[in-house]
């Protein structure tokens, strides 16, 4: 057992690295951060040379990469393009998800256990959720599924 979680564990790190990788690539990829300064006709280019040097847009792939990967790493998330940090951003919308992930687990878990107990014993010879499944089984899908009307169609047959 233990080689298998040693195993398991170092086939993540190759598979975290490339994901990182390509999570990367497709965030550099995305846009250019600076188009809407690029889009103003005031602007000089010496002004936007100092904000490519600034965002570290000037950098080669594999220096931006260790730049960001080196920063996640140590928890520094950066700041979004109105220069405000991340980390505060994204700690709010953490809080509300793990507490909507909370809440499904237990509404999952209490109908898990509804259906379960009701399912498990047989009452009166026979088990209700079985049957219910047998009878949906053999129903034709033409009476479970509304038909749109011929007009909707897009091709008739002639």
């Amino acid at each position: 057992m233990t080689a298998f979680i040693i195993r398991r564990l170092l086939i993540a790190v190759p598979v975290l690295f490339l994901a990182s990788v390509f999570t990367f690539f497709l965030v550099i990829n995305s846009g250019d951060p600076l188009e809407n300064l690029r889009a103003k006709p005031g602007i000089s280019p010496q002004v936007i040379r100092n904000e490519e040097i600034r965002l570290g847009l000037d950098k080669p792939f594999v220096e931006r990469y260790t730049d960001w990967a080196g920063n996640f790493i140590t928890g520094d998330l950066g700041n979004d393009m109105k220069n405000r940090p991340v980390w505060p951003q994204l700690w709010s919308a953490i809080k509300y998800t793990l507490r909507l992930v909370l809440i499904a687990e237990l509404i999952a878990i209490s109908i898990g256990l509804m259906i379960g107990i009701v399912s498990g014993p047989p009452v009166l010879g026979f088990r209700l959720l079985d049957d219910v499944h047998l009878f949906s089984l053999f129903l034709p899908t033409r009476f479970l599924v509304r038909q749109p009307p011929e007009s909707l169609w897009c091709h008739q047959v002639q």
